[in-house]
């Protein structure tokens, strides 16, 4: 990150983060890392299914559109982020945008293993450091 804000500072250029509102709400991205540290972050409110499909509206070449994210955090570098979770980006997805709710509920409403759900709502609460850097973790 000091390599990319001095050529940006060098150059007068902002620099853009990359990491998506999946990425933020399950902790997949380095904190204060490429992802997330940044001037601006255009695609951080949208949901990683979300930014596939302006991909395709944007017709951009596919190897990019279903290009699988690799964090490298948990299993090591190169890891899928599907292998991580067990779960494809729609079910994370589904998770995440149902917050609100139980596991049990989530599990029941959308037909996925509980053990899954746990594992994603898991990743959410512990991660909330990295969504707020000034928190302490208990």
């Amino acid at each position: 990150m000091i390599l990319i804000y001095y050529y940006a500072e060098k150059n007068n250029l902002l620099v853009a983060g990359a990491a998506n509102k999946t990425e933020v709400l399950t902790g997949l991205f380095s904190k204060f890392g490429v992802d997330n540290c940044a001037d601006i972050m255009p695609i951080a409110h949208l949901y990683r299914t979300e930014v596939i499909e302006i991909a395709k509206e944007l017709r951009l070449p596919e190897e990019i559109i279903y290009k699988k994210s690799t964090p490298g955090l948990l299993l090591g570098i190169g890891d899928k982020y599907e292998d991580i979770t067990g779960l494809n980006y729609e079910e994370v997805d589904l998770i995440l945008k149902n917050l609100g709710k139980s596991s049990e509920e989530i599990s029941k409403d959308f037909g996925l293993d509980i053990k899954k759900v746990n594992f994603v709502m898991d990743m959410y609460k512990s991660s909330a450091h990295k969504r707020n850097p000034s928190m302490m973790v208990e």
